[in-house]
This record gives C-alpha cells, sequence and structure tokens, in this order.
C-alpha cells in the first residue's frame, strides 16, 4: 500500500499536481487526461519518508552492501511486539501468520523481517517450520491434488528459504548484519535448512554473508566465523566486485581502530597484545590474528599453515604479517624457509594479488607499506634474484599487476633480475612492464629498467611465445 495517497477526483484538467521527485524537490506536472495517470503513478512510486539529498552517495561496494542491509534492518516491523521474550510461547508462535506484506517492492520477504528483529533461534525454527508446511500444501494445490491451504488460507505465496531481494540480500545475510545475541544459533538453523545459503553473493556488490560478517560487525564472534566458514569454506577465497576477499575485509575492519591505525601509519606496536588496549577496542590484535588464522586453516582445509600460506593468500594484509613475527610459533617455518617447488615467501607475496586500499583511509594508504616491501624489508633482499623451479624471479610475478613502487624494491634488492629472462613468455622484465595496460606505469618503469641496464636490448634470441604473454 503506497503511503502517498493522492485523491484521483481532485486531479483535474486544469489543476496541477505537485509530487515529491527522486531528487527530494518539488515538481508540478499539468494533469491534462494523458499526464493525469502518469502524475497519479510517479507519486504513489514514491516513499515521502526517503529523503534522497540527504543520503550519502554510494561509492563503493561496502557502502552499497551496508546500504541496502541498513534498511532492512531499519523496517518498522508492527508485529515485533510478539517476539519480545516478555511474550508467550504461543505469541511467539503467531508470527508467521500475522506478516500478511508477502514479497514488498523491494523484494524483501518475510523471512527478511522476521531477521532484522532481534528474533531468537525457537522463533526462526517454528516461522521455518510453518514455512515448509505452507509450501508444501501451495504446491498441493498448484498441482491440484488439494482444494484447501487449511490454517493458511489467505496467507500470501510462502517465499523460499534461500530466495533473495532484488538486490540478492538473503535471510542469511540480514541475519548475519544484524548480529542479534542469538546470531550463532540463527545462522546455524538457517544453514542446516538450506547450506546454500552460505554461497549466494549479494547481486550489485558480490559480498557473500562471510564477507559481511569480516567486514561490517565490529562486534565479531569466532563461533559465527566457524559457522559460515563450516558450511563453505572456500567462500575465504572469493572476491566481491572490488576485489575484496574476507581477509583484506576484515583487515579493512580493524582499521577503525586505534591500535591497528598506529601500526600501520607510525610502526607503532600495541603493548597489550593479548586483551583490549582501551574500552573502545572491540577487536583486539589477538582477536584478529585468530580470525585471521581461522579463516586461513578454512580455505586451506588444512591447520599448521606456514608462512608460505599465508604470505601467497591473495589480498594478504602487511599488518597481518607484522604480528605473525611477533608471535611466530603460530606458523610453520619462517620468512626464510622454501615450499617444494623452492619458492620462498617473497615469490608468493609477488605472485599473490596485493590488497588495495578501497575504503581505506588516504592517510593510511599513503604511508601502508606493501606485503613485497614487507618482506623484502625483513629478509633484506636476500631472495630477490632466487628463481624457483620453474626459473622464474619475484620480479618476473611482480611484473604482471605490481605497482611501480614494488618493481623499483625489487630492482634494487636483485638487480640480477633484470638480467634474466621469464622461462614462460622468454621476456626479460622490462618488455613484460611493456605489456601491462597501465600505460603511466609502464612508461615509468621500463625505462628505470633499460636505464639500469641497457645491454639488454641485444639479449633476446628467437621467437616470443605470444600465446603466454
Amino acid at each position: 500500500m503506497c503511503d502517498h495517497i493522492i485523491d484521483e477526483s481532485m486531479v483535474t484538467r486544469e489543476h496541477r499536481v505537485t509530487s515529491l521527485s527522486t531528487s527530494g524537490r518539488q515538481q508540478q506536472y499539468l494533469a491534462t487526461d494523458s499526464t493525469k495517470k502518469k502524475a497519479i503513478n510517479k507519486a504513489c512510486r514514491i516513499d515521502p519518508r526517503r529523503d534522497e539529498t540527504k543520503r550519502p552517495r554510494i561509492h563503493n561496494t561496502m557502502e552499497l552492501a551496508r546500504s541496502e542491509l541498513s534498511r532492512i534492518v531499519g523496517y518498522q516491523n508492527p508485529n515485533s511486539w510478539c517476539i519480545d521474550r516478555n511474550e508467550s510461547q504461543l505469541s511467539q508462535h503467531r508470527y508467521y501468520f500475522l506478516d500478511r506484506l508477502g514479497v514488498n517492492a523491494h523484494g524483501d520477504t518475510s523471512l527478511h523481517r522476521l531477521l532484522a528483529l532481534h528474533a531468537s533461534p525457537e522463533v526462526v525454527g517454528h516461522f521455518i517450520t510453518h514455512l515448509k508446511e505452507h509450501r508444501r500444501l501451495w504446491g498441493e494445490v498448484e498441482q491440484g491434488v488439494s482444494r484447501s491451504l487449511g490454517r493458511y488460507t489467505g496467507l500470501p505465496e510462502p517465499p523460499r528459504i534461500d530466495q533473495g531481494n532484488r538486490k540478492g540480500v538473503t535471510a542469511l545475510h540480514v541475519a548475519v548484519y544484524r548480529n542479534s545475541w542469538h546470531v550463532e544459533e540463527v545462522a546455524s538453523v538457517l544453514i542446516r535448512e538450506c547450506p546454500k545459503l552460505t554461497s549466494l553473493a549479494m547481486t550489485p556488490c558480490g559480498n557473500y554473508p562471510l564477507h559481511i560478517a569480516a567486514g561490517h560487525s565490529i562486534t565479531i564472534r569466532r563461533e559465527v566465523l566457524e559457522v559460515l566458514l563450516k558450511a563453505d569454506g572456500q567462500v575465504a577465497w572469493k572476491e566481491d566486485c572490488e576485489g575484496n576477499n574476507p581477509l583484506s575485509l576484515l583487515w579493512k575492519n580493524v582499521l577503525r581502530f586505534r591500535w591497528a591505525r598506529q601500526w600501520e601509519e607510525e610502526g607503532v606496536v600495541p603493548i597489550a597484545m593479548k586483551g583490549d588496549l582501551s574500552w573502545m577496542t572491540v577487536i583486539a590484535p589477538c582477536q584478529f590474528l585468530d580470525y585471521s588464522l581461522s579463516i586461513l586453516e578454512r580455505a586451506y582445509k588444512r591447520k599448521n599453515l606456514d608462512w608460505n600460506d599465508v604470505c601467497g593468500f591473495p589480498r594478504c594484509p602487511p599488518l597481518l604479517i607484522k604480528m605473525l613475527l611477533q608471535q611466530p610459533s603460530c606458523l610453520r617455518g619462517s620468512l626464510l624457509t622454501p615450499d617444494t617447488q623452492n619458492r620462498y615467501p617473497l615469490h608468493r607475496a609477488a605472485q599473490s594479488p596485493a590488497v588495495n586500499h578501497s575504503n581505506v583511509p588516504t592517510t593510511i594508504a599513503r604511508r601502508t607499506t606493501t606485503l613485497v616491501d614487507l618482506i623484502l624489508a625483513m629478509t633484506e633482499g636476500e631472495f630477490a634474484e632466487v628463481s624457483d623451479q620453474t626459473g622464474r624471479c619475484p620480479l618476473h610475478y611482480a611484473c604482471h599487476d605490481k605497482p611501480a613502487s614494488t618493481l623499483e624494491s625489487l630492482i634494487m634488492a636483485g638487480p640480477g633480475a633484470l638480467r634474466v629472462p621469464d622461462p614462460l613468455t622468454r621476456l626479460y622484465p622490462s618488455q613484460q612492464v611493456a605489456t601491462r595496460r597501465d600505460l603511466m606505469c609502464q612508461m615509468d618503469i621500463t625505462f628505470q629498467m633499460l636505464n639500469s641496464c641497457p645491454d639488454i636490448l641485444s639479449y633476446h634470441k628467437g621467437p616470443v611465445a605470444v600465446g603466454n604473454l
């Protein structure tokens, strides 16, 4: 039912109808016979409570996800009284019959609206029981097996448990974002009834429920992460539209705390690695390390990780490496230990995609070191010229997508790698950079490479493997 009501009898050929536009300003429509219906329909499509001029413009996927989930959670549910703890069990059992809105204009279902409240696992369990029974009877009526819906007569079509709204938000997204006291039990109920909920992403931004838990909740509990990761640990590898995975989103989440900002900006190591540093610190350093290792262990499907596993994980934040250097017993080996393919953590860091700085404050982004630079500083550039079993140096891996500053650091640490052709493409590092799409990085770093080692222009022999470029 539309909140903005216009009496059609008042709209005549000579009257002007004023309605709210989507930009919050008023527009006047001449109510002629041809425009009368259009004016009324446009006015009825707009919710007067929604003032677009006061809402921040969405620039990134995190804001897009937060805006959509906040809209669902902020819904003023008139039936919230029946799930109050002070109400009887019978009243809590009645919510399914009270919500008769069906699917609204945004695609939200009654299950979305229930999980936007502080619903207990028992209430959610009763709701899903009614939902499954209602869907069974609904299917029998559609197939002609039965003619009556019984006590569900008059209710709208029951939704599916995995049904998303128009932006792909599922019930599990809402439950995780709401982050109520019972979120662990509620998420377990939903996943038990529909395991694929953890593998469904929001359509505009690509955020999975695990992404929401890691990037938006400041009161993260390990039990909730374990429930999501146990259902589908491979979601830890998936990225949203901006290239953020759960590990990088967790790092961006803790940047709101002072201990993380000071460590990134000023290099100040927290004095207390365990426990809260202040009453405002919700995620302590030890918790960030614990959550990160949980994500990595579920992603690799094993425990006892080594440094190559962590440094080779996509979008690994340098802050995690700094923290592991303070507690090296958490991993096997060290930064000086190669894997079975003779790849050192420096190779793995140069090969894997680096964490991006979207949604990161500019002051932090400018002072944050890259993972490759951090490993070079800790190992004093010892393995910059070392080749793995395939004959590739860290510089060969970094030439594909790393910024010019990282390439400069690798060249300074190991200038001899400039004279080693890539065995896969048979191109020298300067030629590899020349094939990149970012033109500014091409010109600057290619000139620097050729200026440092001009004799490589006469080194190339044989045809270039164009298919491997």
